[in-house]
């Protein structure tokens, strides 16, 4: 696809959802020891908002901003379960991957806007 096409495809989107975009989220805490599944809701002043659940059902709240770049930033999260965390990403506009570390020290990764993300769990 051509990027001034791929341009006006993702500003229409913008435009019919409200200025506003969610995409699917997928990843792990503890290198794959849990697996999660959500959906991040990025605004088109560089702000969002993901939730997320784990496979043992933990409910995961957060927020994130995008630097002045537009392809990298950063954010945090808290879990129903106490568990709290920030979180570095960079995106291509439509999909992305992060990592972060929870505040006992637990790594986590993630990815974003990939149409092959699988919920077999």
């Amino acid at each position: 696809m051509k990027k001034p096409f791929k341009l006006y495809v993702i500003l229409i989107t913008f435009f019919v959802t409200g200025c506003s975009l969610t995409l699917p989220v997928q990843g792990d805490f503890n290198r794959g020891k849990e697996r999660f599944l959500g959906q991040a809701t990025g605004q088109i002043d560089g702000s969002g908002s993901l939730t997320i659940t784990t496979e043992s059902g933990i409910a995961c709240m957060g927020k994130f901003q995008y630097a002045d770049s537009r392809v990298s930033g950063t954010g945090t999260f808290e879990c129903d379960d106490g568990r709290k965390g920030t979180f570095n990403f960079t995106s291509n506009g439509t999909s992305g991957l992060g990592f972060g570390k929870t505040d006992k020290g637990e790594p986590f990764k993630f990815v974003f806007g990939h149409n092959d993300i699988k919920t077999d769990w």
